[in-house]
């Protein structure tokens, strides 16, 4: 994305309690439970978690296109609770880009300034240095048909983005684009992000988006928030089993002990020993290794339990179907209670 300058605000985003219950929905299930969560401005927050856990559902009533159940949602510490969106001061950008068809790229980033009466000059202006932003300067004649996948999302971001808002709400904006794109373009958002300085809070169910993209992430699991800190803690530190499973690729190892507590390790915790050695603390049947370039990712099972063993690149896995020792680095492993998944503590067992 180009180098223009642009000036943007940022808004501290303050959630207290929300919930949000459909009518259609069996009495007493929420889409979100008492989610509350404070966004700093010019802080980039992720939402994350698995379809269905209610993280579109919280964005969506931010931006006022659906109203909470209950609890408060706070823009710049004004609580907008009853205003209508366009009275929101914040721009949601969709999945599914919402460009209209029979505009130009122009006319579609200009469509906010015109309907506010901004004048001609001004208009141009704006529009120009939201193009050259996102990296559409050389499209502003073309109609969304044609477009690639990538050029229509910059559009999308452009179009919020000549709005000026307090707030950016993104709703999974990359999924619909191939792998190879995606990736390209999360940096391009991060760097994008950096250089606006504005609040964005970034909806999606790709844990690696989330954790290349967000300043913070909130991880949510059916409709409540499971922990909120930074990418960093959230690896090295998850607050219960979920959070340890969902963050991380491949994600975190758990085994079942004696004691009824689930024994967490990351795959590159793991390490290959022989059986007699006296640092072993596990017995393993070796699977099937995938050979991926920089590393080698190890299938294997432990009582029946499948876990995977990150190795270096050059390393010789073991056969298919022969029996491994295992240990783990001392301090690596964390503890989890079996029953609610709470982490209990790091272990050096």
């Amino acid at each position: 994305m180009a180098g223009a300058q642009l000036q943007l605000p940022a808004a501290r985003i303050r959630l207290r309690h929300l919930s949000k219950r459909y009518e259609d929905a069996p009495r007493g299930q929420l889409a979100l439970t008492d989610v509350s969560v404070d966004i700093e401005p010019g802080e980039l927050m992720v939402f994350v978690g698995p379809s269905g856990c209610g993280k579109t559902t919280l964005l969506r009533l931010i931006a006022g296109l659906e109203r909470a159940t209950a609890g408060d949602i706070f823009v710049a510490d004004r609580c907008v609770n009853a205003l209508e969106p366009k009275d929101r001061d914040v721009a949601m950008v969709f999945q599914d880009y919402a460009l209209y068809p029979h505009m130009t790229v122009f006319e579609n980033l200009a469509f906010a300034l015109r309907t506010r009466g901004v004048k001609h000059a001004a208009l141009r202006t704006q529009v120009t240095a939201a193009a050259e932003l996102v990296g559409v300067a050389g499209l502003l004649r073309r109609r969304p048909r044609e477009l690639s996948g990538g050029e229509r999302q910059r559009v999308a971001l452009g179009r919020a983005i000549v709005r000026r808002p307090k707030a950016f709400l993104l709703d999974e904006p990359l999924s619909n684009l191939d792998a190879q794109l995606r990736a390209r373009l999360r940096v391009e958002l991060a760097e994008l992000h950096r250089r606006l300085g504005t609040t964005m809070l970034f909806v999606t169910h790709d844990q690696i988006e989330a954790m290349t993209l967000g300043d913070r992430i909130a991880v949510l699991r059916h409709g409540s928030v499971q922990q909120v800190d930074t990418p960093r803690n959230l690896y090295a530190s998850p607050a219960n089993a979920f959070v340890a499973r969902f963050i991380g690729a491949p994600p975190m190892n758990l085994l079942e002990q004696p004691d009824g507590t689930l024994l967490g390790v990351r795959p590159e915790h793991l390490r290959l020993v022989a059986l007699d050695d006296e640092r072993r603390r596990f017995v393993a049947l070796a699977g099937i290794a995938e050979h991926l370039g920089p590393e080698i990712l190890l299938h294997a099972t432990v009582a029946g339990t499948p876990i995977v063993i990150r190795l270096a690149a050059g390393t010789f896995p073991p056969t298919p179907g022969t029996q491994i020792g295992m240990t783990h680095e001392p301090g690596a492993a964390l503890r989890f209670d079996a029953q609610s998944g709470k982490r209990l503590s790091s272990t050096s067992q």
